[in-house]
């Protein structure tokens, strides 16, 4: 079960396809399945990998440096936009 959840951990992190999971995992039809299982929401909503994950603190896959400046250039050009079709007030 180990293995599999660390091969969970990895797809998720990477963010590979299913069958470009390296060998040092189990076969990738065995870590999906578990995934599935694993990812569908209990009575309350919470599937129990999403509480797994909140168990050992799972922040998830880091942003790279380009990821980040397009992020923030996007954010630099929506309020920008945002002033320009602002209205002065007064009018």
């Amino acid at each position: 079960m180990y293995e599999v959840f660390c091969g969970v951990l990895y797809l998720l992190k990477s963010g590979c396809q299913w069958r470009m999971l390296p060998d040092d995992f189990p076969k990738w039809r065995t870590v999906h399945s578990y995934f599935q299982k694993w990812s569908e929401p209990g009575p309350d909503g919470i599937s129990v990998l999403e509480r797994a994950l909140k168990k050992i603190s799972w922040r998830g896959p880091r942003q790279t440096g380009a990821e980040l400046l397009d992020q923030l250039l996007d954010r630099g050009r929506a309020e920008r936009e945002e002033h320009r079709y602002r209205q002065p007030e007064g009018l």
